[in-house]
């Protein structure tokens, strides 16, 4: 296959991943340059060109440092304002690094929580990986998805949006981010649960096969008990969007 990638896109990833194999231990080397080649892969030309290799750099191994301890179903989201004399690279944006399983509407969701709260996205990176982890969730092996079809994937996003230099602004951003990717989850998860409380109550076989497909997306399930006075929605059987417990970690 041929490398869609110009000469001078070509040489500014190798000098950056030549920084990077030079700062990081022997046994990670080889992971951070397939994690790198492939994160710059899904960098536009241009961008890549206009920033320097330092502040590449210091983008490329600050999110693998910030994902380089998962567990399965975990979330990790956090917002950082990068400068020279505290992380070693700079940007004039503040930098939104999120860690999560691979899964549908990740980035449709999170822009639209980003614009929701009034936020412009300058700049978003989403490279997915195969991933292996041992029991403490230290990364093992890291390939391309399309390299191993059906082992674990993992979310990887780089996200650039106006600067906030407001503390609670940027903890705001984060808890919304933190809330709608946790719905997103549950309504993926729950979603053959739903399908099938779908087909097990309705009569009408055209609707649960549309509802089912890929026409719609069932976001939620909710059993209703029905008396002469009121509509009460039944315990302990809600699912998709009404059966998540928002939080998610932020670490330096």
């Amino acid at each position: 296959m041929n490398d869609p990638l110009e000469l001078p896109q070509r040489e500014r990833i190798d000098a950056v991943l030549a920084l990077a194999r030079a700062r990081l231990p022997s046994a990670q080397q080889p992971l951070i340059d397939v994690f790198g080649r492939e994160f710059f892969r899904r960098l536009d030309g241009e961008d890549l060109l206009a920033r320097g290799p330092d502040d590449l750099l210091g983008a490329l191994l600050s999110h693998w440092q910030f994902g380089a301890r998962r567990q399965p179903g975990q979330l990790l989201v956090r917002m950082l304002n990068p400068a020279v004399a505290d992380n070693g690279w700079a940007s004039r944006h503040s930098v939104i690094d999120i860690v999560n399983d691979d899964m549908p509407f990740l980035v449709d969701t999170t822009t639209m929580e980003i614009n929701r709260q009034g936020l412009t996205l300058h700049l978003i990176v989403h490279p997915i990986y195969a991933v292996e982890r041992d029991v403490e969730g230290r990364l093992t092996a890291l390939r391309p998805r399309a390299d191993a079809p059906g082992a674990r994937r993992e979310s990887w996003m780089h996200i650039e949006v106006d600067r906030q230099v407001d503390p609670q602004q940027r903890a705001a951003l984060v808890a919304g981010l933190a809330r709608v990717l946790t719905d997103v989850r549950a309504a993926v998860e729950d979603w053959p649960a739903m399908v099938a409380r779908l087909r097990a109550v309705s009569r009408r076989d055209d609707l649960v096969v549309r509802l089912g497909g890929d026409e719609f997306a069932v976001l939620t399930a909710v059993p209703l008990t029905f008396d002469l006075l009121a509509v009460c929605p039944e315990t302990g059987a809600r699912a998709g969007l009404l059966h998540t417990d928002h939080g998610a970690i932020e670490t330096p």
